[in-house]
């Protein structure tokens, strides 16, 4: 077509992982022969000689090769979100316009389309969709349904030694259930215990398959429900006496969250999870600073305590009883630094330009606790029902940090609500 550019280019992102942007460059279609323009020889630059790091190339570098530095046209627009990309730390995208001063192909141009090809092709792409949610939801579940078959379980020790403490000193309504739940599967333990395990096990083997996934997530609330109520009895919410430390606000809650939060979206699950999701954490992280403040654990010993009620292994045992002496002796400066930590970790991901540094300091903080706190679930010892509540939280986390949450996905979303604008300014220019 004599005097005319066609572009059928499509999209040119420009990926980052979360410690550093990276280029992604992809033409997906052809230019066609033609005499509109001209590319700069000058930007005929060789991705090999380029300074790489672990084989990412960085957001500029990226706009020098696929963009003229004679004919490139930036909008202020443009240049805000090409910043927000550069300094951000999260997928995003550059429009077209950045790179749509666009000629006649030649043998060089066609060298740098395969070689942005193969860099493309080299950046690894880090995205939690729903559907990765329903996967690490469903490998809970089978771990649960695994715990729940362990020897232990099947004698009635576990009703009377496990499930019916749950209930001691909590408020009647959360009490009665609890000790009524226990007496019937003290009774007859292996005749309870198996269905539970097997429920669990088929939960997580539902969400493991695509076609099945809706299903398991549905058949999941419910049953996590129950299992909140009558078997950690509502993790002491009721009675003032949770604490994040000592596993609040339970598990089985926040599976029951994150099933929510991967539910297909018109029948997709390759989209990003729920948008509430970081409003889901804030209000977790505040409310864990709420009950850290009530009577029953504002101070250094009751800190302490729930340092050392789960027990931990022998090489960490000596740790965490100097950990637990110091916190004693300054339990108000203890007390105010992790209310203060809780509040503004909650807070941080309300805002687009801190969300990654709330959920990064979040995931440490919850693994952390899992560690010290909650002795790794007491998953080793033959006695856990579930890896306790942080390792959720440190789902969560992962999930706000790559679900697509952060400043530089907005701008990738403005971005690329413009990029389907260069083909019709392509052809009314033509």
């Amino acid at each position: 077509m004599s005097g005319r550019a066609r572009c059928m280019s499509e999209r040119l992102a420009l990926q980052a992982d979360f410690s550093e942007c990276a280029a992604f460059a992809y033409w997906n279609g052809q230019i066609e022969t033609g005499t509109h323009g001209q590319i700069a020889t000058d930007t005929q630059l060789d991705l090999k000689e380029a300074s790489l790091t672990g084989g990412r190339a960085t957001a500029s570098l990226c706009a020098s090769v696929l963009s003229t530095r004679r004919e490139t046209r930036m909008t202020p627009s443009d240049r805000q979100d090409y910043e927000a990309l550069d300094d951000g730390s999260a997928r995003g995208a550059i429009s077209l316009r950045a790179a749509t001063a666009i000629a006649a192909p030649t043998a060089a141009t066609a060298g740098m389309a395969a070689r942005a090809r193969r860099v493309a092709l080299a950046v690894p792409h880090v995205r939690v969709t729903r559907r990765t949610l329903q996967i690490v939801l469903g490998l809970f579940w089978l771990l649960d349904g695994g715990l729940q078959l362990q020897p232990f379980m099947l004698r009635s020790s576990f009703a009377t030694g496990l499930l019916a403490p749950v209930g001691d000193g909590q408020p009647q309504f959360v009490a009665g259930p609890v000790h009524w739940a226990a007496n019937l599967v003290a009774a007859h333990p292996v005749a309870w215990d198996v269905p539970f395990g097997l429920v669990q096990l088929a939960l997580g083997l539902g969400m493991l398959i695509p076609r099945t996934a809706r299903l398991a997530l549905a058949a999941s609330l419910p049953w996590a429900i129950g299992v909140w109520w009558l078997g950690e009895g509502l993790s002491g919410l009721a009675s003032g006496n949770a604490s994040l430390l000592s596993g609040a606000p339970g598990s089985v809650s926040l599976y029951a969250l994150l099933a929510l939060a991967a539910w297909p979206r018109r029948g997709r699950s390759d989209i990003t999870p729920a948008r509430w999701l970081p409003f889901a954490w804030a209000t977790l992280w505040i409310g864990a600073a709420v009950y850290q403040l009530l009577p029953m654990n504002n101070t250094g010993a009751d800190v302490s305590s729930a340092l050392t009620a789960n027990g931990s292994p022998s090489w960490l045992a000596g740790f965490q009883s100097s950990f637990a002496g110091w916190i004693t002796q300054h339990g108000t400066l203890s007390v105010a630094v992790l209310v203060a930590a809780y509040v503004l970790i909650g807070l941080a991901v309300l805002s687009r330009r801190t969300i990654a540094v709330g959920a990064a300091a979040g995931l440490l903080l919850a693994l952390a606790i899992w560690v010290i706190a909650q002795n790794f679930g007491a998953l080793y010892t033959g006695q856990a029902t579930d890896p306790n509540s942080t390792p959720l939280i440190a789902v969560m986390a992962v999930a706000l940090l790559f679900g697509g949450y952060g400043a530089a996905d907005a701008a990738s979303a403005r971005v690329r609500a413009r990029v389907s604008e260069p083909r019709r300014e392509l052809g009314s220019a033509a």
